[in-house]
């Protein structure tokens, strides 16, 4: 068992706030920890035509959990095109992943599921996961008051027939039954350290507002310090794009990463707004 503690802060502030009477800003803590489990079991299988020597099985229970100060600041006065997610509404439950994180309202959030995987041996990587399947569900304090505080029922199947590429499938179950009500597909090419590219395909059939929404993303090694990475998403529906960004990550040694992005957004009131972001990320400890 693994127990990660995980704390943090981000800070936004806008020129204007929704009834444009003057700025706002909000800041939002973040202290909690990450828990799973392991349980593994193996087989001496082999098929050569799709490279397989030997099959491991690893089945991860875990629990996230995240005390959010702040979140319940500044509720109604933050611009609409910050409450739109840019691609699925499937959240990263870490605020630093988020791109709503500044629209959030719950203080109080956590999540639990299962993850599993099936992996073989790789004569270069040493070993190559073949396939995945996640489902987790979520819990939150934001409509506590309604009595509406767990989360619809989540999964995540993964296929990865050869090393060049990779396809995901992420689905939401009503929580009540009735099938799903939000997917996303995607399939993703790279060809090893010089570049990769994704396209993907998100639908949403809840509620008064459906969405189908088409995003292509890549990322191109300009040489062993920088990289540079495009990303564009195109609203079926609206037939507009509704976020595009361009930047540059930049690699310091062989423990960080600093990621430049300006962006541009349109939300569904057609109100869009420019933006400019800098995350830095320690990827080797």
């Amino acid at each position: 068992m693994t127990f990660k503690p995980v704390v943090g802060a981000r800070a936004t502030s806008w020129s204007s706030n929704l009834a444009n009477t003057g700025s706002v800003s909000k800041a939002v803590g973040q202290i909690g920890f990450d828990v799973e489990g392991l349980a593994t079991g193996s087989w001496d299988l082999k098929a050569d035509h799709w490279s397989i020597n030997g099959m491991r099985h690893a089945f991860r229970p875990f629990i996230q959990y995240r005390y959010l100060p702040g979140a319940d600041h500044a509720i109604g006065e933050i611009p609409m095109s910050e409450r739109d997610v840019a691609f699925s509404a499937f959240r990263e439950l870490d605020l630093a992943d988020r791109p709503d994180a500044a629209a959030t309202n719950a203080t109080s959030v956590a999540r639990f599921g299962f993850r599993n995987t099936l992996a073989t041996r790789d004569s270069e990587m040493g070993t190559r996961e073949l396939a995945r399947f996640d489902i987790f569900k979520d819990w939150s304090n934001a409509d506590e008051s309604l009595g509406q505080t767990d989360s619809d029922i989540q999964t995540h199947i993964r296929l990865t027939p050869a090393n060049w590429v990779t396809i995901d499938s992420f689905t939401r179950y009503a929580k009540n039954g009735g099938g799903n009500v939000e997917s996303l597909q995607s399939i993703a090419f790279n060809s090893g350290d010089f570049w990769k590219a994704s396209v993907g395909w998100f639908e949403l059939k809840q509620g008064a507002d459906p969405a189908k929404q088409l995003w292509v993303m890549g990322e191109v090694k300009l040489n062993s310090t920088f990289s540079a990475l495009l990303t564009v998403n195109y609203d079926a529906l609206a037939k507009a794009y509704t976020y595009q960004s361009i930047g540059l990550i930049q690699r310091i040694g062989n423990s960080w990463e600093i990621e430049y992005v300006f962006q541009k957004r349109v939300s569904a009131f057609n109100d869009g707004s420019l933006g400019a972001q800098v995350r830095v990320r320690l990827f080797k400890f």
